[in-house]
């Protein structure tokens, strides 16, 4: 069995992905906001901010659990 290697990090992740969205972004000749590959960038850091508050003791691990994978809080995050 192979394993898959991991080529970059969280963060080199999330870089990759909104330089991306901009491209496609000026290519398309629409907001660098509004490309999927943004809100994908937006959505790792979340979830990496919920693990973060988790992995540092946070008291209710459950709920931001939760919280960080309902994607209500989500939709209604971006109106907020």
């Amino acid at each position: 069995m192979t394993l898959f290697q991991m080529k970059n990090t969280h963060q080199g992740v999330i870089e990759d992905l909104r330089d991306q969205a901009e491209m496609n972004a000026l290519e398309l000749g629409e907001d660098k906001e509004a490309m999927p590959e943004w809100d994908a960038a937006d959505l790792i850091e979340e979830l990496m901010t919920a693990l973060q508050s988790i992995a540092d003791g946070a008291t209710d691990a459950v709920g931001i659990a939760r919280k960080a994978l309902d994607p209500m809080q989500r939709i209604i995050a971006n109106y907020d």
